[in-house]
């Protein structure tokens, strides 16, 4: 995903799956938790919040990712995550009015996200035509 070759993405692969993992049955154990109900009163908030913590290592490895690409790689990906925050900003607050004038449904902040995951793949695939 982030333009380099497999092989140069090894480290990068594997350190995301294993964030992605962790991540993956922290939240599941958590959402199993509220599903049956186990988790007391008081322990609500941190629970709900438990699966940020493996989350919160995969900017370190992005970065990480980052700092090893060339030049031509990063403005690739700095241009790319430029245009999903631009996106992203365009959309929620488009969403936003929809809701407050509209009617439209709430969404959950879960979703934002993925949008702009989406969204940055997006740009990458726009940064490498413009540079190929």
């Amino acid at each position: 995903m982030l333009g380099c070759s497999p092989s140069e993405n090894g480290p990068f692969v594997r350190r995301s799956l294993v964030v992605l993992g962790v991540y993956v049955t922290v939240t599941a154990a958590v959402a199993l938790g509220f599903i049956a109900k186990v988790i007391p009163g008081p322990l609500t908030i941190p629970a709900a919040l438990l699966p940020i913590v493996p989350a919160a290592f995969f900017p370190f490895v992005l970065l990480d990712k980052l700092r090893d690409m060339d030049e031509l790689q990063r403005k690739i990906q700095y241009e790319a995550m430029a245009f999903a925050f631009a996106m992203a900003a365009l959309l929620t607050l488009s969403f936003g009015f929809l809701q407050e004038f509209a009617n439209f449904p709430d969404v959950n902040w879960v979703w934002v996200w993925p949008v702009m995951g989406f969204l940055w793949m997006i740009g990458i695939v726009l940064g490498r035509r413009r540079y190929a």
